[in-house]
């Protein structure tokens, strides 16, 4: 802005015959234009400090050889304030603006007492010069208003802006697993109970799979707890990119994960489960030059035979102990036909009086 509006007035003064102003102008152009070159260069602190002493050394100046009040005293007030704005969160020296704004102060209190400068029997120009300088005075003002606007504006883009950044990054925070990044267990519920209105307004189906990773606890003792860590990070990537987009997956609890097919049929989830663990058997994970074989055990059920999402994770759950004592690394999901045969009701009495491995 300064350096388009000092720029501008150079060929303005020349026209009006003002050596004197024209002069300073064009030294003040070419000062900020090199500023604004070597911004990279130069720190914050030392261009804001130059911008300031530029304006207050302009109306000083302005007011020496002219004698005149045309207006100019606005001119440093305006920019002043536009710069509070661009460097509002300028975090030292925290003196340099309200220094500057008031000495800009005690110039525009100058240059409106004095009618005329100390200099100005040298270089006064006459009535004519008043006239036309009130007029480029008054689009300096509209300008700098302008400009003012501009920052303002800015400034709250920016402010709202990192609001919502630091707003969004305490949302996945707060709903995100911080090893795996994957959802916690919070995020999973929401999920969840929404899937359960949809099955109730309108009979979606929902399918809900718990699975764990065999044999973790022999893992962590053999090849210690960053290795634990290591295996969890990338069964979670391994499983999130096998899956389609609108499965969700979640961290439920230590090494088990859950999880949630909207949407889709029993027999279509339990082929994706599949899917699944065939890969993950057949992959070998290296951990810092040891070859680590893993499998995972699922527990499958759904909204065919429970009533509400709290009841499908219990089921769920029976079905992952099921496939543990039967010898891990399966995918165990209740019967497809509605009702539990009488060898699940007796299984399902065996595991609740039971622990898990």
């Amino acid at each position: 802005m300064n350096i388009l509006v000092f720029g501008c007035m150079i060929p303005v003064y020349h026209i009006l015959k003002m050596p004197a102003l024209e002069i300073y102008c064009g030294f003040a152009f070419l000062l900020l234009s090199t500023i604004l070159l070597l911004r990279k260069k130069i720190s914050e602190i030392v261009s804001l400090f130059v911008l300031l002493a530029n304006l207050d050394v302009f109306a000083l100046y302005f007011a020496l050889v002219t004698g005149a009040g045309a207006g100019v005293e606005l001119y440093p007030l305006t920019l002043t304030g536009i710069c509070y704005l661009l460097t509002f969160d300028l975090k030292k020296p925290r003196w340099i603006c309200p220094v500057f704004a008031s000495i800009s102060a005690l110039i525009c209190l100058f240059i409106t007492i004095f009618s005329k400068g100390f200099l100005a029997d040298k270089f006064l120009y006459g009535l004519e010069f008043y006239k036309a300088h009130y007029i480029f005075t008054t689009i300096i003002i509209i300008c700098s208003f302008v400009m003012l606007s501009i920052a303002y504006e800015r400034m709250l883009k920016a402010k709202n802006k990192k609001e919502a950044e630091q707003r969004e990054e305490l949302m996945h925070i707060a709903n995100h697993d911080p090893l795996t990044g994957l959802c916690n267990r919070r995020r999973i519920w929401e999920f969840l109970y929404l899937c359960e209105n949809e099955k109730n307004t309108s009979d979606k189906n929902f399918v809900i799979c718990i699975f764990d990773i065999d044999y973790f606890k022999r893992v962590n003792d053999t090849y210690g707890h960053d290795c634990g860590d290591y295996i969890l990070v990338q069964i979670s990537d391994l499983v999130r990119k096998t899956l389609p987009e609108d499965v969700r997956i979640g961290r439920w609890g230590g090494e088990e994960f859950l999880l949630l097919f909207s949407g889709y049929t029993d027999e279509d989830a339990i082929n994706e489960i599949e899917k699944i663990r065939k890969i993950v058997d057949e992959a070998i994970f290296d951990y810092c030059g040891t070859k680590i074989h893993i499998t995972l055990t699922f527990g499958v059920s759904s909204s065919t035979y429970c009533e509400t999402a709290e009841h499908i994770i219990v089921d769920a759950d029976k079905q992952l102990m099921k496939g543990k004592i039967q010898g891990k690394n399966r995918v165990v999901a209740r019967n497809i036909q509605k009702g539990l045969s009488e060898n699940d009701a007796i299984f399902d009495s065996f595991i609740d009086s039971s622990h898990k491995d």
